[in-house]
């Protein structure tokens, strides 16, 4: 046989098997056949021996296998009665600070941009997240206005021009 037939041979036996396997893949997504169960259902009964728990003593060991020392017996604890007392905190109320937005400045090398924040008549440069005070959270940053919170409670503070 020449090549050219060899290779007609080929394409056509390469091309059924190709073939055979995508109609395979594909008719399992659109034929639906019920499928049938090969269970006998028998009406024997099968008796299952039941294992029997096994108990036994520990004995308590005076000595420390691992560090060789002596264990002393520990004392019986009796019964006691605590009682617990909880305090609840009463939240005071804060005055919010003095807060003025000034903006933000970018650098080069970092994508994280600083915050130019003045509270109370100090300058404040932090990262766009985080705690400025205590109970000061910013929350977000925009380019006119940030979200603060203090003791949970939420502003809008716009920028100072």
């Amino acid at each position: 046989m020449s090549k050219k037939n060899i290779n007609r041979v080929l394409i056509v036996v390469v091309s059924l098997i190709w073939g055979v396997l995508i109609y395979k893949f594909v008719n399992t997504f659109f034929v639906s056949s019920p499928i049938e169960a090969d269970t006998i259902v028998s009406q024997e009964t099968i008796d299952i021996p039941l294992i029997a728990k096994d108990t036994f003593n520990l004995k308590a060991y005076e000595r420390d296998p691992f560090l060789g020392t002596l264990n002393k017996p520990s004392k019986s604890i009796t019964n006691k009665v605590y009682s617990l007392t909880v305090k609840k905190e009463v939240p005071v109320n804060q005055k919010w600070p003095k807060i003025q937005y000034l903006g933000f400045v970018k650098q080069e090398k970092s994508n994280d941009p600083l915050l130019l924040i003045k509270i109370d008549n100090r300058l404040y440069r932090n990262k766009i997240s985080g705690e400025i005070m205590e109970s000061l959270n910013i929350i977000s940053f925009y380019k006119d206005s940030i979200e603060v919170s203090f003791n949970n409670e939420r502003r809008i503070i716009k920028k100072n021009l």
